[in-house]
């Protein structure tokens, strides 16, 4: 654990990277739960299409019970009326979200590689440094090869 914190202290060098990492990572997990939440009424509208109620019934329902959230009247007057087109509306919005909570995927996988690169590309830098001061002798005794080892495969370790 002392390791960890050590290198978790040093990925704080790059804290606008660790931070928007963190945000997408979030952002993309929120737009899987909310795109797996909305499927239900698409589904109820596809599946059951007489007991199933409109986009704009459902809307005005939810506000109507009395929710903490509540949809806004502009958002609910702009909803289609229709089951076919709520179908639509909402394959669309999951279409739309399933691309951009992919790109936040991507782009937390991109940053977060590209922090852990360049972490492990400093330490190897401070330990050639150290092995650069180091007295000729002990590096002759040890083999210059144990040290380049050390420094090219042990700091991805």
């Amino acid at each position: 654990m002392k390791h960890f914190k050590v290198f978790a202290l040093r990925m704080f060098h790059y804290r606008v990277r660790v931070i928007l990492a963190l945000s997408l990572a979030v952002f993309s997990a929120l737009g899987l739960g909310v795109g797996l939440l909305s499927l239900g009424p698409a589904l109820s509208l596809i599946l059951d299409p007489e007991a199933g109620h409109t986009l704009l019934e459902l809307a005005t329902t939810f506000n109507a019970e009395g929710h903490f959230f509540q949809i806004p009247e502009w958002l609910v007057n702009q909803l289609p009326g229709d089951r076919f087109d709520g179908v639509i509306f909402i394959l669309v919005g999951i279409g739309c979200l399933t691309v951009v909570g992919g790109f936040a995927n991507f782009m937390h996988q991109y940053l977060s590689a590209w922090i852990a690169v360049h972490l492990v590309a400093n330490v190897r830098d401070e330990a050639f440094k150290h092995v650069l001061g180091m007295e000729l002798g002990r590096v002759l005794r040890s083999g210059a090869s144990e040290f380049v080892s050390r420094i090219i495969r042990d700091t991805e370790a």
